[in-house]
């Protein structure tokens, strides 16, 4: 007698001697009864969950019983437990963990971008373990276990391959005032995130829209130095390095600018001037532009130009690296040349013979009065012929 269970069918294969008859009982009980043939003759009897004791008997033509047959028989219509699911991702693929009654048989199906499929039976120690290479994406990952009476349980699970993580972002920083511009080129579902710290500490952190091929945010920002790092999350969620450290500055205070006129003689304008370091200053004297130069380290600039006599509107504007200008205006008086006729001072030598001495000051005042008369207003500067000054 051979058995097979199929849930709650019992298969029977009983072999006797031809014209016997048969009779088979379970539990004591008699089941079904038949005349053998003389060959094999199968029979099916449904059996409720349970250990039963299948017997069969044989009586021939003269009435002779045989020895009983007996099979033990395990029904069992109860599911196995649902195995155990875990799963351990890499940016190319998983791990694929299944658990269970040792010796069940196991079946896996992973479904999404790619497709894979695996089977076999669970060690002594109730555990398998597979790694399946995937492409980037969502998966879902089905898992079942399956008992020797075909009762089967399964366990299902999502989960997410990211691929390899993008290249660092590259940060570009536009400044306008207190206006404040981060831009990072990113691909279509990429989330760019950017990290701007304050040179006291203080994190801020800033998410980004997209326009194009590239992630944008504005903020505003008090003044201050500043750097910014981001990274980038693609669209399966994998997280790029940070970028490096871009470093800028926000200042929207104009330009320190200071400047006034030094005493420098007939048709000249000495100007003494004070920028902010690096700033661009030009000066412009009724509209025409004079100069240009560079603010130093807070240290005074003397700026001399040739200039005709008489008043002057001069205007100063300085730029600082930062765009802010400031400008001041100042009102210069540039006092003219006069040369002394020789014949006033004896050929150059009158007043010279003079000497130094009171007599010789107010004889040289004298002579100055005499110009005055004629020439009208001298101012402090003149200038002997033969190249002598006196004031």
């Amino acid at each position: 007698m051979r058995d097979q269970v199929t849930g709650s069918r019992v298969s029977l294969s009983i072999t006797a001697e031809a014209s016997s008859t048969v009779e088979v009982s379970v539990g004591g009980e008699t089941v079904a009864e038949f005349v053998a043939s003389g060959n094999t003759h199968d029979i099916e009897l449904d059996l409720a969950e349970g250990t039963f004791v299948v017997s069969v008997i044989a009586t021939d033509a003269a009435g002779n019983r045989s020895l009983a047959g007996t099979r033990t028989v395990e029904v069992d219509l109860s599911p196995p437990a649902a195995p155990g699911l875990d799963v351990d991702v890499e940016d190319h693929g998983v791990e694929v963990r299944i658990a269970g009654q040792p010796h069940a048989d196991f079946a896996f199906v992973l479904s999404g971008p790619d497709r894979e499929s695996g089977s076999g039976r669970l060690p002594g120690g109730g555990e398998h373990e597979t790694f399946v290479e995937l492409g980037p994406g969502d998966y879902e990952l089905v898992a079942t276990l399956s008992d020797p009476g075909g009762q089967s349980a399964e366990t299902s699970m999502a989960f997410v391959v990211t691929g390899p993580p993008p290249p660092p972002p590259s940060v570009d920083v536009t400044i306008d005032g207190d206006l404040v511009t981060l831009a990072a080129s990113a691909s279509s579902g990429d989330v760019v995130e950017f990290e701007v710290r304050a040179e006291g500490g203080d994190v801020r952190t800033e998410g980004a829209g997209h326009d194009g091929g590239r992630a944008l945010t504005t903020l505003q920002l008090r003044d201050g130095d500043f750097s910014v790092v981001a990274t980038t999350t693609n669209r399966h969620g994998a997280v790029s390095e940070a970028s490096v450290a871009t470093p800028f500055s926000v200042d929207t205070t104009p330009s320190a600018l200071a400047a006034k006129q030094l005493d420098a003689g007939p048709d000249v304008l000495s100007l003494s001037i004070v920028a902010e370091s690096g700033s661009q200053v030009s000066i412009t004297i009724e509209s025409v532009d004079l100069a240009e130069t560079v603010g130093g380290e807070g240290t005074p600039q003397v700026l001399t130009f040739d200039m005709p006599p008489g008043d002057h509107v001069v205007r100063i504007t300085a730029a600082d690296e930062a765009g802010n200008v400031s400008s001041t205006e100042l009102f210069a008086s540039v006092p003219r040349s006069y040369v002394v006729p020789a014949a006033l001072v004896g050929g150059g030598t009158a007043l010279a013979a003079a000497g130094t001495g009171v007599g010789w000051r107010r004889r040289r005042r004298s002579a100055l009065a005499e110009l005055s008369a004629g020439h009208g207003p001298l101012p402090l500067w003149a200038t002997v012929d033969g190249g002598s000054e006196m004031r």
